[in-house]
C-alpha cells in the first residue's frame, strides 16, 4: 500500500510539474477541462444507502471534512475497495449526496466507462477518496494519448519573449507578434509584407506606406471603369487589351515626338491642328515629304513645288486668261523677256497654246522682230516678223504656238523678243495668253 502511495506521489508530482511548466498555477483550472475539484488528502466512510448497477447518485454516511467543511464539487471515490467489487465512480458532491455519477471508470484511461467494471454495492461499503482519475488524465495527457478538451492559457504573468527556451510552448498574443514583426518586408527580391495603396497614394506614386511595406494595389483601385478625380484609381486595360479612350482627357495639349500613322479609319481634326512640315519636320502626305513656307503667301498666290517637295506661294495665271504685255524694246545684240505667265495642268500628257497679238517696230530698215518664248526655263523662237518692214514704220505683230503634251502641275511661259539681224527691236503692247487644250 505504502509502495502504491509513492506511485501516486510521483505521477502527481509529475502532472503538477507539467501543469507548472505550461504556466499553469492553481487554483485556475488551466487545462480547461473537466476534473475532479480540491481533493482532500484523507477521507473516507461508507454507503447510507445500497447502490445499484444502474445508478448514478449514491449517498455518503458522512459528508463532513476533518477541518468541519463540506465535501462539494466533482469528486472521484474508490468503492468496495477491498473486494472483488471494487469500482472506481467520480460524481458531483453536496456533503453526503452524491449525483451524476460515472460510473465503472476504466482503469487505464481515467475517464472511459467500461459495464463490466460496474457492480452493485451493499449499505455500509467502505467509500474513499481516490486520486486516480485525474492523475491518469494528466498523465494521458502529458504523454500525448489524450488531447486537452478546452483550450489552454497561461496565468496572466507568464510573459513569453525572445530569450525564452526554443522548446517554450508560445502563446497566441507571442505567436501573432512573431508572425507579423519577424517577416521582411517585401520588395522586388524578396518575398514578405506589403501594404495596400490609397487610391491618393496610387495616383501621388507613393512607394512605402505608413509601416515601411511596400504599397501595392488593391482591387477597388484598378477597374476598367473611369473614375473621377476625387477617386484617384488606376484604371485597368479593357478586355481588347488597351486603355479606354474615355479614360483619356481629350480637352488637354498633347505633343508626339515620334512618327504617327494615321490610317484605315477616318481622323477628324475639328480644331487648331499644328504641323512643323518645315526642313528637318516634313510632313510626309501619301510617302512623299513636303516643306512648306514658314510665312504665309501674298494675296490671291497659291503653294507651289519644285518638283523636290519645296513649297512656295506663286501668283498664276488660269488657263484661258491673257496677260496684258507692256512695251519694251531690246538691239539686235539682246534678247529680253517680255511677259510670264503659269499655267497648272490639270491632268497629265495635255497640250498649251501659246498666242501673243500686238504691235511693234524696228529701227532699221527691212529688218523685223523675232518673238519667242520659254517654257519653264528654255527658249523657243518663231518667226513674227512686222507686216510693214519698212525701218521705222510700225507694223502688227503675232504668232500662235501649241506645245508638244507636258507633265502635269505647274509650268511657266515667259514671251521672249529679239532684233531679225539689226536695230533697235520694239514692243508697243499686246495681248499674251496661254490655254490648256485637251
Amino acid at each position: 500500500m505504502t509502495f502504491l502511495k509513492t506511485i501516486g506521489r510521483i505521477i502527481l508530482g509529475l502532472g503538477l510539474a507539467i501543469s507548472g511548466a505550461l504556466g499553469y498555477h492553481s487554483p485556475l483550472n488551466n487545462l480547461g477541462s473537466t476534473l475532479p475539484s480540491s481533493v482532500p488528502a484523507v477521507f473516507e466512510t461508507y454507503l447510507a444507502n445500497q447502490q445499484g448497477t444502474g445508478d448514478t447518485t449514491m449517498t455518503l454516511a458522512n459528508g463532513t471534512l476533518r477541518d468541519g467543511s463540506s465535501l462539494t464539487g466533482y469528486v472521484c471515490f474508490t468503492v468496495d475497495s477491498n473486494s472483488t467489487s471494487l469500482e472506481y465512480e467520480c460524481g458531483t458532491a453536496a456533503g453526503p449526496n452524491v449525483t451524476n455519477i460515472v460510473r465503472g471508470i476504466d482503469a487505464v484511461t481515467g475517464t472511459t466507462t467500461i459495464s463490466s467494471l460496474t457492480f452493485a454495492h451493499r449499505l455500509g461499503a467502505d467509500v474513499k477518496i481516490t486520486d486516480y482519475p485525474i492523475l491518469t488524465i494528466l498523465t494521458r495527457m502529458a504523454n500525448g494519448n489524450d488531447s486537452f478538451p478546452n483550450l489552454m492559457q497561461y496565468d496572466p504573468s507568464v510573459l513569453i519573449t525572445n530569450a525564452a527556451p526554443t522548446t517554450t510552448i508560445a502563446t497566441k498574443y507571442y505567436v501573432d507578434n512573431v508572425a507579423v514583426s519577424g517577416a521582411p518586408n517585401a520588395n522586388t527580391t524578396t518575398k514578405g509584407i506589403v501594404q495596400l495603396a490609397t487610391g491618393a497614394q496610387l495616383a501621388a506614386g507613393t512607394a512605402n506606406g505608413s509601416t515601411g511595406a511596400a504599397l501595392v494595389a488593391a482591387s477597388t483601385n484598378a477597374t476598367s471603369t473611369c473614375q473621377s478625380a476625387a477617386n484617384s484609381v488606376l484604371v485597368t486595360l479593357v478586355s481588347s487589351g488597351k486603355l479606354s479612350t474615355g479614360c483619356i482627357d481629350q480637352t488637354q495639349a498633347y505633343s508626339w515626338t515620334g512618327k504617327q500613322n494615321f490610317s484605315t479609319a477616318t481622323s477628324t481634326f475639328n480644331a487648331t491642328t499644328s504641323i512643323a512640315a518645315k526642313l528637318g519636320s516634313p510632313l510626309l502626305l501619301n510617302g512623299v515629304n513636303q516643306y512648306w513656307p514658314t510665312a504665309d503667301g501674298a494675296s490671291s498666290t497659291v503653294p507651289m513645288t519644285d518638283g523636290s517637295g519645296n513649297i512656295s506661294w506663286n501668283s498664276i495665271t488660269h488657263a484661258n486668261s491673257a496677260v496684258v504685255v507692256t512695251a519694251t524694246s531690246t538691239t539686235s545684240t539682246g534678247t529680253v523677256s517680255v511677259q510670264g505667265s503659269t499655267i497648272i495642268l490639270s491632268t497629265g500628257a495635255n497640250r498649251v497654246m501659246i498666242t501673243y497679238a500686238g504691235s511693234g517696230s524696228n529701227s532699221s530698215t527691212g529688218d523685223g522682230i523675232n518673238l519667242g518664248f520659254s517654257i519653264d526655263g528654255t527658249d523657243t523662237f518663231t518667226d513674227a516678223s512686222l507686216t510693214s518692214a519698212t525701218g521705222g514704220n510700225k507694223g502688227n505683230l503675232s504668232f500662235s504656238y501649241v506645245t508638244t503634251p507636258l507633265t502635269l502641275g505647274s509650268h511657266t511661259f515667259v514671251l521672249r523678243m529679239q532684233a531679225v539681224t539689226g536695230g533697235t527691236a520694239n514692243i508697243d503692247g499686246g495681248s499674251f495668253a496661254v490655254t490648256e487644250i485637251k
